[in-house]
């Protein structure tokens, strides 16, 4: 009986184990997501760290081909390395390494140095010829240098290195200051295939080694300070590098500048007038007489004895573009025809205009419920006081009132002088 159990027990088991393999909702092996420090394929890494300067094949980006052969040829395996892992200095290659602050560990710059080198490597490119090293321990001959780009680099650079028509300006600052000495020796060297321009074989047909640089790139192979250069005379020093900008001359920056700063106060001064003026209203309106005027409602026959009548008058402080808003109703009683009780239409609840109804002889708000009496007393509803009254008076068979400011519901309402509530 006991080994049936065990039996039992070990099929459940295993069935039980099955189900969770294939539980709904369970991630695929292709759906986890990889640590990118784990990353080990050479065209995820390429394509993420080095594509953007050096193009996606290789060629083709800002920077130096990593597709070319020649380049290949001269750089080992040792400078590309240490390119990588260590950036260079003076050009815009960042370190990629960990070790030095970048995102790649040893083993993901080993593949992209392996990588590159099995796909674009020609062990046989240079076969036959005498290549000029990488790089120079010896500095180069300026005088020679000067004689070397005037014989095999003018015609396409320009006699002054400021461009013509088949190449750009090599003296251009902003061009001097993304690479190094040795960055320039590089591309006098392998040259820049993708752009039509020559390596030394093709350009010059030998290279002078005796002094550790090429006999064309002569300026390449010493110090920046000792290279004699002419035609960037015009250009001046900011901060050690060199400026386009002549001095004493507006730079693009600055104007564009200036032009923002000039339309951002243009729009900050558009926006501040109504402000402005909003915030000096009620300086302005203690001066204003119209806030004293006394405003007419009609003749006294349009008001008989004992009714009530519904008025409008115009706001004796109107702007051009009010429109109809400027007219205000008010409610007019003729309490005997010799005394008057002049409403402002507004509820002392939430100012909703009120409405008169004679059969009950009441004033009504239809949105709260407030009710007042006919002489304008709290009845009912949510107010706390009456319908507030106008000053009026009687001038040349014509019923005036004085205006003043409309009233304001709440407790606030209290702090109008012109404007008083029933009691």
């Amino acid at each position: 009986m006991k080994f049936h159990v065990l039996i039992f027990a070990a099929v459940g088991l295993s069935a039980l184990l099955c189900g969770c393999a294939n539980a709904p909702g369970r991630p695929a092996a292709g759906d986890t997501p990889i640590v990118p420090s784990e990353i080990t394929d050479f065209n995820v890494l390429y394509g993420q760290n080095c594509a953007g300067c050096h193009g996606n094949d290789g060629k083709g980006g800002a920077a130096i081909a990593l597709a070319d052969p020649v380049y290949l040829a001269i750089a080992d395996d040792t400078v590309v390395r240490h390119a990588t892992v260590d950036g260079i200095s003076g050009t815009s290659m960042p370190a990629f390494a960990q070790s030095t602050g970048g995102m790649l560990t040893d083993k993901q710059i080993d593949v992209i140095v392996q990588g590159i080198r099995e796909r674009w490597a020609q062990p046989d490119v240079l076969r036959g010829a005498n290549p000029p090293p990488y790089s120079s321990s010896q500095p180069g001959d300026a005088s020679r240098g000067l004689v070397a780009y005037a014989e095999f680099c003018s015609s396409c650079h320009g006699a002054g290195g400021r461009g013509g028509e088949k190449a750009s300006s090599i003296v251009d600052g902003s061009f001097l200051a993304l690479l190094n000495d040795q960055e320039l020796r590089t591309i006098v060297i392998v040259g820049r295939p993708e752009l039509g321009a020559l390596d030394w074989r093709q350009c010059s047909g030998q290279a002078d080694v005796a002094t550790g640089c090429v006999r064309r790139c002569g300026v390449a192979g010493f110090p920046p300070g000792e290279i004699p250069r002419p035609t960037v005379s015009q250009f001046r020093k900011v901060d050690g590098s060199c400026s386009m900008t002549l001095p004493n001359l507006l730079t693009r920056r600055a104007l564009l500048m200036k032009l923002g700063i000039f339309f951002n106060g243009l729009v900050a001064l558009v926006l501040a007038v109504p402000i402005v003026r909003y915030l000096l209203s009620p300086i302005v309106r203690e001066k204003k007489g119209a806030y004293d005027a006394w405003v007419a409602l009609g003749n006294l026959d349009q008001f008989p004895s004992g009714q009530t009548r519904l008025a409008t008058y115009r706001n004796p402080v109107v702007n051009p573009w009010d429109g109809d808003t400027a007219d205000i109703a008010c409610w007019v009683r003729n309490v005997d025809g010799q005394n008057f009780q002049v409403f402002a239409i507004n509820c002392a609840h939430l100012g909703c205009p009120v409405r008169w109804f004679p059969q009950s002889s009441l004033f009504m708000c239809p949105c709260h419920g407030g009710v007042y009496y006919q002489d304008g007393s709290r009845a009912s509803g949510p107010p706390e006081r009456g319908l507030f009254q106008y000053h009026y008076k009687i001038d040349g068979g014509k019923l005036l009132i004085k205006a003043g400011e409309m009233p304001t519901p709440g407790q606030a309402s209290n702090i109008v002088r012109e404007i008083r509530p029933c009691v």
